[in-house]
């Protein structure tokens, strides 16, 4: 039954059918596997940003930052620690082609924000979904200005810190 509580609040975000999302959400966290991540080959290609691009895995909260997404970052912020708010990335994800990258294989969250459905991800984290998970998700660097290279993120910027060179450049 938890698997098919998965599976469908997995199909009711990527349809983006905020009731269904609301419904199964309600049943995985009752079952506690509100947080569990998907395989993404039973979903497809689930993961942020899946097509090119370096890929990085970091918190919810980077990809929100990384894509100029301000409503997505307010919906994120205050349901984070203090101390997650300022984690830095894990680093460069070179093992999503070849498997084997834990942070590949997306949250329910992880999807919702991936797909910038700032409803549902609101409805998750009303439901207790963890914004301490590191996902995996493509940087497009030629989308943000300012951005001339994922080393940029990687030089000690925190989240908030890179938002506001960004905002500025």
């Amino acid at each position: 039954e938890e698997d098919v509580c998965l599976s469908m609040l997995f199909e009711a975000i990527r349809t983006s059918d905020g009731a269904a999302a609301t419904h199964w959400g309600r049943l995985c966290a009752k079952h506690g596997v509100l947080d569990r991540r998907l395989q993404s080959s039973m979903l497809g290609q689930a993961t942020a940003g899946a097509d090119g691009g370096t890929r990085l895995a970091a918190l919810p909260h980077w990809y929100a930052v990384l894509q100029g997404d301000e409503e997505l970052l307010e919906e994120l912020l205050p349901h984070m620690a203090a101390d997650d708010v300022n984690v830095m990335p894990g680093g460069c994800c070179h093992r999503h082609t070849s498997g084997g990258c834990p942070t590949c294989s997306p949250s329910a969250l992880h999807l919702a924000a991936g797909r910038r459905s700032v409803s549902i991800v609101r409805t998750l984290l009303r439901l207790g979904a963890s914004t301490a998970l590191p996902m995996c998700f493509a940087v497009q660097e030629q989308q943000r200005p300012g951005l001339e290279s994922t080393q940029v993120i990687l030089s000690g910027f925190s989240a908030l810190r890179l938002a506001r060179y960004l905002g500025e450049a």
